[in-house]
């Protein structure tokens, strides 16, 4: 046979030669590089199209990435450019003995100041603006100014970013990826548990204030709602010397959290002013609350209220999908008031409708609670939901849902390229009429 015909005969082999795995796993591996940019649609058909069982999808998906040793490490220096075309700078520390074998607690410190500072400044956290933490985190120090603050849809775009590139790079564990603050960083702690909690293990607002997110002049972005801080853990400091957001002015709130559920630890040092002195001393117990507070990222109890569709309506494998007012319930509507000089004050002044779901899970079974909420889609884990048995869905007392839910490929695909999560992965969408 001539050569010429050797080699068409072994192009035209070479496809049938490849395994279905190899095929699968290349397939895989462009999804990885792609997930979350413009192009991952395309990856996503391209995984779709080797004909991979969801069972083999699922498995790649939770063992996740290859991650190289030979990456950056130390101090380095990223740009996040945002709409009109600011620069955000941020400043990431890796630990010099990076093992890519080691998943990494990532630790998001958010300075205070940031009415004082221009967007022109230069690279983000100045020495002067960390804490002393201990080894073994990957630190993230976002910049925070006044064009774009802690409690704006730009900020939280900036860290869902900036989470996701450290996981495209970098072992990053999943469920230990907290939000720590100062001051302003503080109150911006607060503000990321209310608006945009699904990343987040532990909230630590250090002098921080919820009195600030209410105060109309600040510009915060969205409408808050308490009970959404029901969540996510917080461990809250505040001086008894702080001219600003002193223990006396905290402690109203820290009582209302209290009683609305939220799973707080109150730390008030007596002798502090506006300042981190306290620091060497509690640094241990944070960092041991910190480890004893991984995320779950399937809870079998949530709550979320939210007056947008759009954005900031998920928390983990709850989406609400659209506001109803006609289906508002007046028990549902609580915790935002607190007791202040000698009378009741409302925290939070909501000027539109919004809708709040709350549920508690048994097996296939979900127990829904809603109000203002006209729809909603529940994202099903195939960890937590048995896709052999019906699944049931119940709101407010009536039958929503019953019956069978196939697994999909498409499904499960969809929700990795945004959440980059292997211990978040979801096999149906389930949307939900309220009844």
């Amino acid at each position: 046979m001539r050569p010429l015909a050797l080699i068409a005969l072994a192009l035209c082999l070479a496809p049938a030669l490849a395994s279905p795995a190899d095929t699968l796993d290349a397939a895989m591996a462009e999804f990885w590089r792609e997930a979350g940019d413009s192009d991952a649609a395309r990856q996503i058909d391209r995984v779709v199209r080797t004909g991979g069982s969801f069972d083999e999808v699922y498995a790649r998906l939770a063992a996740g990435r290859s991650y190289a040793a030979d990456v950056p490490k130390g101090e380095l220096s990223w740009q996040s450019r945002i709409a009109g075309g600011a620069v955000l700078p941020t400043t990431v520390l890796v630990p010099p003995g990076y093992d890519p074998k080691t998943k990494y607690p990532v630790r998001f410190f958010l300075h205070g100041g940031i009415a004082r500072v221009s967007i022109e400044a230069p690279p983000a956290a100045p020495r002067r603006r960390r804490l002393e933490f201990s080894d073994g985190y990957i630190q993230v120090y976002p910049s925070g100014f006044i064009e774009a603050p802690w409690w704006s849809g730009t900020q939280l775009d900036n860290f869902d970013r900036l989470i996701a590139r450290l996981k495209r790079t970098y072992n990053v564990d999943e469920n230990r990826v907290h939000v720590m603050g100062f001051s302003d960083g503080g109150t911006g702690a607060f503000y990321a548990g209310l608006r945009h909690a699904t990343a987040w293990s532990v909230l630590f607002p250090f002098h921080g204030s919820l009195r600030v997110l209410a105060n109309p002049t600040v510009g915060v972005e969205g409408e808050l709602f308490l009970t959404n801080l029901t969540n996510v853990p917080a461990y809250i400091v505040n001086g008894g010397r702080d001219p600003l957001y002193p223990v006396s002015a905290t402690e109203p709130f820290i009582a209302l959290l209290e009683r609305a559920g939220a799973p707080v630890r109150f730390r008030p040092q007596p002798d502090a002013g506006h300042d981190p002195s306290w620091w060497p001393g509690e640094r241990g117990a944070v960092d041991e609350f910190e480890r004893s507070h991984a995320r779950d990222p399937l809870p079998d109890r949530l709550s979320w209220q939210t007056e947008r569709t759009d954005r900031d309506n998920r928390f983990r494998w709850l989406v609400i999908e659209k506001l109803d007012r006609s289906r508002s319930s007046s028990s549902m509507e609580h915790f935002n008031a607190i007791d202040w000089n000698g009378g009741k004050q409302e925290v939070f002044r909501h000027r539109r409708p919004a809708g709040r779901v709350d549920l508690v899970r048994d097996g296939n079974v979900a127990e829904v609670r809603t109000s203002g909420v006209g729809a909603f889609t529940l994202l099903l884990a195939p960890s937590d939901f048995d896709f052999d048995r019906p699944v049931q869905v119940r709101v407010n007392g009536r039958p929503a849902f019953d019956g069978p839910i196939k697994k999909d490929v498409r499904t499960l695909l969809n929700w990795a390229a945004r959440d980059h999560d292997r211990t978040m992965l979801f096999g149906a969408a389930l949307r939900v009429e309220v009844p």
